[in-house]
C-alpha cells in the first residue's frame, strides 16, 4: 500500500496566526487556467473562476488577509496572512471561526470551491481539477516575505 508523506512541519499548530506561502498545483500539472504570452498571465474562464475562488476566501473565514498571489496556467502561488482578533461567528454569512480554520482547511475550501465552479461550466462533475496536496512555507520574517512576494509577481517572467 502506498504511503504518502505529509508536506506539513511536524508539531506546526497551522491554525495559529502567521504568514503562510501556499502553492498548489493542478492535477498532472496540466495547464487548465490559461497560458503565459509576452511574459503576462492571461486567464481563461477556468482560471477567472480560480482567481475569484481564491479572493472569496476572507468572505469565508475570519480572520485571513490575503497578499499576493498569482494562477499560472497549472498552480498558483499565494500569501494568506492569519491575523488575530476577536472570533465572530455569524451564520447567515457562513463564516468559520478562526480557532477552526487551519491552513489546510482553507486550502481545501479553494480547491473544493474552485473545483466545483469549473466543473459545473464544462458539465463535468467530479472532474479532478487539482492535486491532491499542496505545499506551504511559513513565512518568519519581513525579509522572506518581500522575497516570496518578488517571486510570485515574477513567475510569469520564469515560464
Amino acid at each position: 500500500m502506498h504511503r504518502r508523506n505529509s508536506l506539513r512541519l511536524f508539531g506546526y499548530d497551522y491554525a495559529q496566526e502567521g504568514a503562510y506561502f501556499i502553492t498548489i498545483c493542478t492535477y498532472k500539472k496540466m495547464p487548465i487556467f490559461g497560458a503565459v504570452k509576452n511574459r503576462d498571465v492571461e486567464l481563461n474562464q477556468s482560471g477567472i473562476i480560480a482567481k475569484d475562488q481564491w479572493l472569496y476566501l476572507p468572505e469565508i473565514f475570519d480572520h485571513i488577509v490575503l497578499d499576493d498571489f498569482i494562477i499560472m496556467p497549472d498552480h498558483m502561488h499565494g500569501i494568506i496572512i492569519k491575523t488575530s482578533g476577536e472570533i465572530q461567528t455569524d451564520l447567515n454569512e457562513k463564516k468559520i471561526s478562526h480557532a477552526t480554520s487551519s491552513i489546510s482547511r482553507i486550502v481545501g475550501a479553494f480547491k473544493t470551491l474552485s473545483a466545483k465552479k469549473i466543473n459545473l461550466i464544462y458539465n463535468n462533475p467530479g472532474n479532478i481539477i487539482w492535486q491532491r496536496s499542496f505545499y506551504d512555507r511559513i513565512i518568519r520574517n519581513e525579509t522572506e516575505l518581500l522575497s516570496i512576494r518578488k517571486y510570485i509577481q515574477e513567475n510569469p517572467f520564469q515560464n
